[in-house]
């Protein structure tokens, strides 16, 4: 039983932590910097810049959606449904072309399979990004 407080004190400790360096911004900009780094040359390894900025994308989204949060700010439910559509349709095409790429080359089907997810929500993006709302 001690062992598990100490366990559910130590994560508390770190997701407070975590939460503190995304809310003031250090995480994204250590994101943005590793980017950049990559971007001039100055790190090497194995991460696509895609998905280097897909992560700090990811980052700045939690961000927002915790300062709307703690600041109590509503906007429209439509412009909300629509923005959120629009940014995880992006993400999940990204993540269906990531693992298209990171796959054993010998898996021929599976590649084909994450690479047609890919197209597929690249055209649900687009279309998300076209779609208006009338008012009433």
């Amino acid at each position: 039983m001690r062992k598990i407080k100490t366990l559910l004190i130590i994560s508390f400790i770190i997701i407070g932590a975590l939460l503190g360096a995304c809310t003031n911004g250090k995480v994204i900009m250590f994101k943005q910097k590793v980017l950049d780094d990559v971007l001039t040359d100055n790190v090497r390894g194995f991460n696509f810049p895609l998905l280097l900025e897909h992560v700090r994308r990811e980052a700045m989204y939690f961000l927002k959606t915790l300062q709307r949060i703690n600041n109590g700010s509503e906007r429209p439910i439509d412009d909300d449904i629509v923005e959120e559509n629009i940014f995880f349709l992006q993400i999940m095409g990204e993540h269906a072309k990531f693992v298209a790429h990171l796959l054993d080359p010998t898996e021929k089907g599976l590649i084909r399979q994450a690479s047609a997810f890919g197209q597929e929500f690249d055209v649900l993006s687009s279309q998300a990004r076209n779609l208006h709302f009338e008012p009433i």
